[in-house]
């Protein structure tokens, strides 16, 4: 009994994909405010803090996989309120300086300023809007935590009326420069103040916001952004403003298929003569072997296709696999024949085998992990004897051995 080769399967290397880091302007500002005009004029009215969510969620590397056949208006993401951002707030505590004037502002500015967080878009323009894919479309929302009263009202443009609080507002095509407003007002006739005489409430509010993606129109693969700027937060006499879009960590990939085990080691069994019946001018064929590959897929995908090349020093004129000693000199004779569906396989690194669709369709294109269904490929593998089975023109009854690269694509 002659000694067993073996055939080695091996997965070309993948691409590797670099994401951005995270991070951008995020803090708190405290503001002075004076009168501005009135028996107080220039003195203090107040101070107003300001806290600017620190969270970028275009920025944060998340893999979304979409098929393009999605239907138009199906959310491929959501970001929840607390989960886009942190909730803008804005507190002020009052100086207890009276005015005969309700109008204030910012300390060394003019005019009637009072203390006011926006989330805005500078220029105006439609807010929710398609990104930077044209397949993908950004729905905004917001929640007003607050009561609206004299001491704190919110302004929802382009209704000056005040909106009730804890109600889902849907923002996408408001067209108002200022899409949200938060304004802490002045208030009179407070105990202890005489008619007609004004001060700045102690008081604070506070705005949600939360979004969605929605896959509208032709959808693109690659990373998902806004123009710089699109969206920014802002607040009255801040030396700050915070674009709350920044970067470029999304992307949209389509559903894959990868090999889950990327090496193999096929043992082909003996090739004693009594499975080789070659005689002269003839071909001969041993018994098939199971070349079961193994993949993995992120979703549905239609076509898998196999390409193989050969590993070895030289090629075959057979598109067969190429077998060697345990020296690496080349065996003359005997090659590994590769099939699939009954149907040979050739290995020329051109010719392209499709094993048709793997996979099952994802629930949650963010679901992890990304690849999470199974499927398995039956190739097949064995011997072809050509001639007498030589090395360097003597005979040959040693250990063979052959190797194969592996490449898989797919749609």
């Amino acid at each position: 009994m002659r000694n067993p080769p073996r055939l080695a399967l091996t997965l070309a290397a993948g691409l590797g994909l670099l994401l951005p880091a995270v991070g951008a302007f995020a803090g708190q500002q405290t503001v002075t405010f004076n009168w501005y005009g009135g028996n107080s004029n220039d003195l203090a009215a107040g101070t107003c803090t300001y806290n600017f969510p620190d969270e970028r969620p275009f920025a944060v590397p998340r893999t979304l996989v979409v098929d393009s056949n999605t239907p138009d208006g199906t959310e491929i993401f959501s970001w929840g309120y607390g989960q886009l951002f942190s909730d803008l707030t804005i507190s002020c505590t009052g100086s207890g300086t009276e005015n005969s004037y309700n109008h204030i502002t910012p300390a060394g500015t003019t005019g009637d300023n009072q203390p006011e967080m926006s989330f805005i878009m500078p220029g105006g323009g439609a807010l929710g809007q398609i990104t930077s894919n044209s397949g993908v479309k950004l729905k905004l929302f917001a929640r007003f935590n607050n009561a609206c009263s004299d001491a704190y009202s919110s302004v929802w443009s382009p209704s000056t009326s005040c909106p009730a609080t804890g109600v889902d507002y849907e923002l996408t095509g408001l067209s108002a420069e200022r899409a949200v407003q938060s304004i802490i007002t002045t208030a009179s006739s407070a105990p202890g103040m005489a008619d007609n005489q004004y001060q700045l409430s102690s008081t604070s509010g506070s705005l949600s916001l939360r979004a969605v993606l929605v896959k509208e129109g032709t959808l693109e693969y690659g990373s998902l952004s806004l123009t710089p700027g699109s969206y920014q937060l802002t607040a009255r006499g801040a030396s700050e403003s915070t674009d709350l879009f920044t970067g470029s960590g999304i992307q949209i990939v389509p559903p894959a298929c990868q090999l889950k085990t990327k090496d193999y080691s096929i043992p082909m069994g003996s090739w004693a003569a009594d499975l080789l019946s070659w005689t002269g001018g003839s071909t001969a064929y041993g018994s098939p072997v199971a070349v079961n590959l193994s993949l993995e897929c992120s979703g549905s995908v239609d076509h898998v296709r196999f390409r193989f090349a050969d590993a070895g020093t030289a090629t075959s004129a057979n598109n067969n696999v190429t077998l060697y000693d345990t020296g690496g000199s080349k065996i003359d004779g005997l090659e590994i024949e590769m099939r699939y569906n009954g149907n040979k396989v050739n290995i020329d690194n051109v010719t392209e085998t499709d094993t048709g669709s793997h996979g099952t369709a994802k629930s949650e294109p963010q679901a992890l992990p990304e690849f999470d269904s199974t499927s398995t490929v039956a190739f097949q593998a064995r011997y072809f004897q050509s001639g007498a089975i030589t090395r360097s023109g003597a005979d040959y009854t040693g250990q063979v051995a052959g190797k194969v690269n592996m490449f898989v694509t797919y749609d």
